[in-house]
């Protein structure tokens, strides 16, 4: 729908944003913890500028919406470094918090700042430059997930926790799909009958939602003593 100068809003994708809201707001009132409540209010805001975007389809509402997911995931990264710390962990690789601070600003502002060149500098086109701001996001989410994944592996945990990861990173390869369906055919124009983003809204906000969530569940873990000391124990983890 046109309206305004040159202003172009995508209703459908506009809406979907709702996804990243509720979760946002489910993080933010059933985390236990300080900072993955903080990874809620983050996704909500990643809801609002994402929504700027969509209802504009304007350049700087691109640069508000992958800013906001840029923050969110240097956060994230930031978050599960601390719960590795709480778990008494060997992956923790940054063990104090204005280091923690530091590598999650200067990854998230990297993470911004390569797309702008691309496209302000280098000319890049718009299907590149988004290639360049998903692959720049992915780093963002490796770099804090790997060192996750390996702290939970070693301490014992996995078969309590198998299931949820392999929900989350099943479901953000489904987003994938999504996304490369959009190159394959709605940018030729061989499909546009529904917007194919939103499958990304959705497969996007349903893994970060159980990702932080997990995160949370680490940081509950490491309070618990009994838990820390038998990490084998196969415990159910309760109100998740």
């Amino acid at each position: 729908v046109h309206w305004g100068r040159g202003v172009e809003l995508q209703v459908v994708n506009t809406l979907t944003n709702g996804f990243f809201l509720l979760a946002g707001l489910s993080v933010a009132r059933r985390a236990a913890h300080p900072e993955t409540r903080r990874s809620g209010v983050l996704l909500v805001a990643v809801a609002w500028f994402s929504s700027v975007y969509h209802a504009t389809s304007a350049w700087g509402g691109f640069l508000l919406d992958i800013g906001a997911m840029a923050v969110w995931a240097a956060h994230l990264l930031a978050a599960q470094q601390a719960a590795c710390q709480v778990v008494g962990g060997r992956f923790c690789l940054l063990r104090k918090p204005t280091d923690r601070a530091t590598a999650a600003a200067l990854m998230g502002a990297g993470a911004i700042s390569a797309p702008f060149f691309a496209f302000e500098v280098l000319g890049a086109d718009p299907v590149t430059t988004w290639n360049i701001w998903a692959n720049a996001f992915l780093v963002l989410i490796v770099a804090g997930m790997l060192p996750s994944l390996l702290q939970v592996f070693f301490l014992g945990w996995l078969p309590r926790f198998l299931k949820r990861i392999l929900f989350a990173i099943g479901i953000i390869l489904v987003g994938v799909v999504f996304t490369n369906l959009i190159h394959l055919l709605c940018v030729p124009g061989t499909f546009v009958a529904f917007p194919l983003h939103s499958g990304w809204h959705l497969c996007a906000a349903l893994s970060a939602h159980w990702t932080v969530m997990l995160v949370d569940d680490a940081f509950t873990e490491g309070r618990n003593p009994s838990a820390a000391e038998t990490p084998t124990s196969g415990k159910p983890i309760k109100g998740r």
